[in-house]
């Protein structure tokens, strides 16, 4: 399926004013299409293939080929490049609920800091085995929970802020670790065949002597992509 503008939501005039909402722009030849999205710029930054700008209130995010970008450019420029005719009124799209079948799940991009160099070296396989691949009965509505294996104990408390769009939080272990663990994570559905999820995550030690060893603040971020058949 064609990806489609995403991450719309029907936003009620006070979210819209208290929270200013990202506008994307997805072009082809002749032309693009154009939508505010549900998400801040903080939200965006995430799922964006490039840094985010400082005023990114002010940039348009364009799609282009399933990735995006933060652009300068504004709506009128980025259609008549487009071959449009310089014209972008903004939309609504329906996002429909996810296709049943088989879906794959990889790390499409993460990123480590303030780790030690052991504790590097080991989170990226982590990172990769918590992608889940397999088959999903989303029963005519998206649900990241459905994202796991059947029988496996639910890692996130997920939150439901859109049709298309939850917010969640790590479940830590039960604090008998020498680690403490917490993460926040933003789940999207992209299209009926594709699924973008980030996870935000921080470890640190208990006790002084961890903290002294490098184990103060180490920060993980991973975004992961789900796609219908690995598509």
């Amino acid at each position: 399926m064609r990806l489609m503008i995403f991450l719309l939501a029907l936003l009620s005039p006070g979210l819209a004013a208290a929270d200013a909402k990202i506008t994307l722009a997805e072009c082809s030849a002749g032309g693009c299409r154009c939508a505010l999205s549900g998400l801040t710029a903080e939200d965006m930054a995430v799922l964006t293939d490039n840094a985010m700008p400082k005023d990114a209130k002010d940039y348009v995010v364009l799609v282009d080929q399933g990735k995006l970008y933060w652009s300068p450019l504004s709506l009128e420029e980025i259609d008549r490049i487009a071959g449009g005719d310089g014209q972008c009124p903004l939309e609504v799209f329906y996002v429909p609920p996810p296709d049943n079948g088989q879906w794959q799940g990889k790390v499409r991009a993460q990123n480590i800091r303030g780790c030690p160099a052991e504790v590097e070296a080991m989170v990226p396989p982590l990172v990769a085995q918590m992608a889940y691949s397999g088959q999903v009965d989303w029963q005519g509505k998206f649900d990241p929970a459905k994202l796991v294996p059947t029988g496996v104990k639910q890692p996130v408390s997920w939150s439901e802020r859109r049709p298309d769009l939850y917010k969640g939080s790590l479940i830590a272990p039960d604090g008998k670790g020498i680690l403490q663990v917490s993460g926040d994570l933003t789940s999207v559905q992209m299209a009926s065949d594709h699924i973008s999820t980030t996870m935000q995550l921080r470890i640190a030690g208990k006790n002084p002597a961890l903290a002294a060893l490098g184990m103060k603040d180490c920060r993980v971020t991973a975004v992961y992509d789900y796609r219908l058949n690995g598509k």
